[in-house]
């Protein structure tokens, strides 16, 4: 025999696999879903929940690393409202902040000053 060659068994999915696949389709949704609200109630009919990207920011800062960057977020909103938001740009880089401590600091600066310094940034 020459060519073409056939399998003594034919490779099929049995419809009892694909049964279970679709089945398994709604069990992950389902699973996913009791994974978002685990230890949590439903949100209230009505309310809506907002969830921002820096809730809990200061969470693991520890208090007196806390105190400092309130201080600091004083000292760069006097400045922006001084009208010099690159000064207060210039003076929050010297700080060397890690990524908790920047996003910490910035859930403590109003949006206007927040505006000032990514504009002081770009200049």
């Amino acid at each position: 025999m020459t060519g073409v060659q056939t399998c003594a068994l034919p490779i099929y999915i049995s419809s009892f696999t694909k049964m279970r696949h679709v089945e398994a389709i709604p069990i992950q949704l389902h699973g996913l879903g009791l994974y978002i609200f685990a230890g949590e109630d439903l949100p209230e009919e009505g309310k809506s929940v907002v969830i921002t990207p820096t809730q809990g920011a200061t969470d693991n800062i520890p208090e007196e690393e806390l105190r400092y960057l309130e201080e600091l977020a004083i000292e760069l909103i006097a400045t922006c409202e001084q009208g010099d938001p690159k000064a207060a740009w210039v003076r929050l880089e010297e700080q060397n902040l890690d990524g908790e401590q920047k996003i910490a600091l910035w859930t403590l600066l109003p949006s206007k000053v927040r505006t000032s310094l990514k504009k002081a940034k770009e200049i």
